[in-house]
């Protein structure tokens, strides 16, 4: 059977809402490709060591389990997330076969959820929550200004 890697925005989201997105994306490559898929579980890793940057380190699991995919698809909303923007990039230069999910092509599933508690949970809601418009500012030290301190 086929494995599918499925790409999708994770941060900030609980796992019952990702999985929900992973299955039916899943279920739509089956039945665009009339395939059944083995879908890699993503959200499955080992525990992180102490000493990462674990947003990096995630990725890097995520990466590794990607190479094991016959199939790569990305979520309508891919372009969102670092991580996904990434692993696009990957499928791209290794010549990964993967497909883009618009939409449109994913409109028949907008109310696939296996928890149905929770339905008022929209994505559209979670991307103006999470997602600032405005670009976060770092003040990083010019090497001089390091030195000035340091020797003082």
């Amino acid at each position: 059977m086929p494995k599918l890697f499925v790409s999708l925005p994770m941060s900030a989201r609980r796992d019952i809402d990702i999985r929900n997105e992973m299955n039916a994306l899943k279920i739509l490559m089956e039945m665009e490709t009339g395939e059944d898929f083995e879908l890699i579980d993503t959200l499955d890793t080992e525990e992180e060591p102490d000493d990462i940057l674990n947003t990096c380190w995630y990725l890097g699991q995520s990466i590794s389990k990607l190479a094991t995919a016959d199939l790569v698809v990305f979520s309508p909303h891919w372009t969102m997330a670092t991580g996904c923007i990434i692993e696009h990039m990957v499928c791209a230069f290794y010549d990964i076969p993967y497909v883009d999910v618009h939409m449109d092509d994913f409109a028949e599933f907008e109310d696939y959820d296996i928890d149905d508690e929770d339905e008022d949970d929209d994505y559209d809601d979670y991307v103006a929550d999470t997602v600032s418009e405005e670009p976060t500012e770092i003040d990083i030290p010019k090497e001089e200004e390091k030195e000035t301190t340091e020797s003082e």
